[in-house]
This record gives structure tokens, sequence and C-alpha cells, in this order.
């Protein structure tokens, strides 16, 4: 059985080398590599190239900048094995993840398998990424799986192996383009859909390092609108692919985005004065999208609460403090 990896590339040449010899020095050796350079800088662009040159399973291919989303489906279009795995360029994987989620797919005769991950913070003890529901591996059946389960067991698309056919095609999954939230999460919301089993592999395998470059340490000027946009693909996904007694679920998950959004304005690292903030929190509070996902959830947290109530200064005050907590206990870290 063939597995293609696609590796999504941006401006990580300083990580790259680690994360290719991870993955070109697994037990599993019947690889299709695919490295999607997205418009990278000269140096990452070279360190593609020397890279390639070195092992005769590697397609390069190089490309404008368009985002991970268009890179992952361009990989997608250019894979030929019967199964397909994601690797994020400043991430590495263990030597036998690819052959412990490939034997899991032919035990269990499932569609997908999924690991666990390990997250990994400079200067931070390593944080465990796992799936509480289940203590030991197992095998999922798709049918019976709960809105709670789902909403974890869909997550990232790195910790994941689909078979090709029966599911990525099936489904004709893809990942939305012109998001910057939740790309991996509906990617799976259609892709699990199609399957019948999913093996679960409770081994932490694949190891996800969080830098300053990382999406979660970055401001985003237009949180809200992003969260918007994203809500309006979600939403509709869930429904399509999973009904509507999965939607609640989802809806809190974009209500954690909502709060982090007042985090987001309120950073210290954005350099925005305190009247452009309230400008920002303003917009948030304003958005119909934000208005109609709590007033759906019926939040009664004080961060809801306010931005329904369009209690800027308070928010403001809220989103403060809650970075200086941040920084005291979390060395830096301005996501909520």
């Amino acid at each position: 059985m063939k597995v293609s990896v696609i590796i999504p590339i941006y401006n990580t040449g300083e990580y790259l080398r680690g994360c290719l010899d991870s993955i070109c020095s697994q037990t599993y050796q019947n690889l299709q590599i695919i490295m999607i350079d997205d418009g990278s800088d000269r140096h990452t662009a070279d360190i593609c190239d020397t890279i390639a040159r070195s092992d005769e399973r590697i397609l390069l291919i190089h490309k404008k900048n368009e985002g991970v989303s268009i890179a992952r489906n361009i990989g997608l279009a250019k894979a030929t094995g019967d199964v397909v795995c994601f690797v994020d360029s400043d991430d590495t994987i263990e030597p036998d993840m690819i052959e412990a989620l490939v034997v899991a797919l032919e035990k269990n005769d499932a569609q997908i398998a999924l690991c666990d991950a390990v997250t990994i913070t400079p200067g931070r003890p390593n944080q465990p990424d796992t799936i509480p529901d289940f203590e030991t591996s197992c095998t999922i059946s798709v049918k019976d799986i709960k809105p709670a389960t789902l909403s974890r067991v869909a997550g990232s698309a790195c910790r994941c192996a689909y078979k090709r056919t029966d599911t990525l095609l099936a489904s004709k999954a893809a990942f939305p383009e012109g998001l910057k939230f939740s790309e991996d999460r509906i990617f799976n919301l259609m892709a699990m859909s199609a399957a019948a089993r999913i093996a679960y592999v409770k081994r932490p395998l694949y190891k996800r390092l969080i830098r300053d470059g990382s999406a979660c340490f970055r401001y985003y000027p237009d949180m809200t609108e992003q969260i918007a946009k994203m809500r309006s693909v979600l939403i509709p996904a869930v429904k399509k692919y999973w009904g509507d007694k999965y939607v609640p679920i989802y809806e809190a998950q974009i209500a954690g985005h909502i709060k982090c959004a007042v985090t987001n304005y309120t950073a210290p690292a954005n350099g925005l004065a305190m009247a452009e903030s309230i400008e920002k929190l303003k917009n948030l509070c304003a958005n119909t999208s934000v208005i109609e996902c709590l007033n759906t959830l019926n939040r009664k947290d004080k961060r809801s609460s306010l931005i329904l109530r369009e209690r800027y200064n308070q928010l403001y005050i809220l989103g403060k403090l809650t970075n200086y907590y941040h920084k005291i206990c979390r060395k830096g870290q301005y996501q909520a």
C-alpha cells in the first residue's frame, strides 16, 4: 500500500530538514512525498531543491503564495498513493508513525486512522494532545459517534491517514480556500462522513512545534471578519455532512474563537492604540454572525455577556487583564 505524504511549505527553511528527515527515514518506506513550496523566500526554496534531489520518492512543486489550503489541495490532486497523510513543514513525526497508521487501517478494516500528538513550545513543558473519550487504542464506529467526540476526533488533518478512494475521493473532500481558521476541521467533517470506521492509535506519534511565527502567536487585524467567514462555511458543512444535532458543539468552538478575538485585539504585541483596539471591539460586538453564534448558545460567561451588551470599554479592560495574566503565567502567549 503506497502512502502519499503532503507537506505544504512556506518560509520554514530552519525546520525543513528536520521535518523531511523524519518522513524520509520512516520505517514504512513505500512513500510518495509531495513538497508544495507555497511561494517561499529564496532560502527556503533552495533548501527544498536540495532535499528533493536527495530522495527519488520526493515530488517538489514550486508555486506562488496562495495559502496552505490551496497548497494541500494541489498535493491531493498529485497524490497517487492508496493512503494520504499531511505533515506541516515545521513539525516532525515519530519514526514509525506511518507504519502504525497503515497497520491500524488494515487491522481494523478502517477508512481513516488517527493518532495522538504532542505540542512542543520552546521554554514550556510538552503538552499531550489526546482524545480523552478513549482510554486505549480502539476502532470508532462513525455512525455512532457523539457530537462532542466528533469535535475532538475531527481536528487536525496532520494526525490522520486517509484511504484515498474510500474517503477523500468518495466525499470529494478538499480544504476550504480563503479561510484562516478551521480549514482542517471542515476537511475532516467531509472526509470522516464517508468513513464507516476510524482506527484510533493512542500514541503521540505527531510532534507539533509552536514557534513565534506559528498561527497561535499571530495578530489578526481582520479576526472578526475571518470568524464570520469561517462560521459561514463550517456550520453549513456540519449540517450537510452530519446533521443539526452536531451544530451546537461547533457553535461552541466558534464562540471560543470569538473570545480569542478580544485578547487578539488587546494584545500588546499588536501595536494598536487604545482607541484602535476599542474600535476593533466595537466591530466585533456589531457583527451579525458573532451575535447569532452567542445568542444560539445562550452563553452566560462574562466575555460573551459583554459582547452582547456592547460593553467595549469593559471588554478592553478584560482583554488587557487576560493578556497580562498570560504574560505572567504563560510566558507571552497571547491567545485565550
